[in-house]
């Protein structure tokens, strides 16, 4: 903490903005990350007959489109990549959670430079395992303190019925002392 009467150093605070491995990472929504792509499909479809003119390397008229739609095809591929195996891993993890495992670990990745929703539903699910675990082991110590203290009431309720049936034999036998006297 600063010393008294010091200014206080404020951190200015940017939304979306996080410090990760040392560099700027702006957060990048995944609506935003399939506009992108589409788009560089979209430039890919359109300049890729243009590119091999001028390259030129000679394709007939009615092979571009097909080698078009591959090469598009191939950049919609590589830039989805990385989305589903954040899914996959997500599901996994979401699975294992559900049986009842929840020692599951998830690996949020911290050098991702455009993070997204799933980055962030990953650590919300992450948060949510280890709240699940902490709230298991807090009804696990609280089940055996309560188990502890049943056979503790059990044990004392057997010594109070042994003084029970010790006091009822001195009553029975002073009532019968008594009867005799009479």
């Amino acid at each position: 903490s600063p010393a008294r009467g010091a200014p206080r150093r404020v951190r200015p605070s940017v939304k979306g903005r996080r410090r990760v491995a040392g560099s700027a990472c702006v957060r990048v929504t995944l609506t935003t990350k399939f506009v992108v792509g589409s788009l560089v499909v979209g430039a890919a479809v359109v300049l890729f007959p243009v590119l091999l003119g001028w390259s030129g390397i000679a394709v007939r008229t009615s092979v571009a489109p097909f080698v078009t739609l591959g090469a598009g095809g191939a950049i919609g591929f590589v830039l989805s990549r990385d989305m589903a195996r954040a899914f996959q891993g997500l599901r996994r993890a979401t699975e294992q959670i559900s049986r009842g495992n929840l020692s599951t670990r998830l690996e949020v990745p911290e050098d991702v430079r455009f993070p997204d929703e799933t980055v962030a539903l990953a650590r919300s699910i992450q948060g949510m395992a280890a709240s699940l675990r902490e709230l298991v082991e807090h009804v696990q110590r609280t089940a055996e303190r309560v188990s502890r203290a049943a056979r503790e009431l059990s044990s004392t309720a057997e010594g109070v019925n042994l003084k029970n049936a010790s006091i009822s034999a001195a009553v029975a036998e002073l009532s019968g002392s008594v009867a005799e006297q009479q």
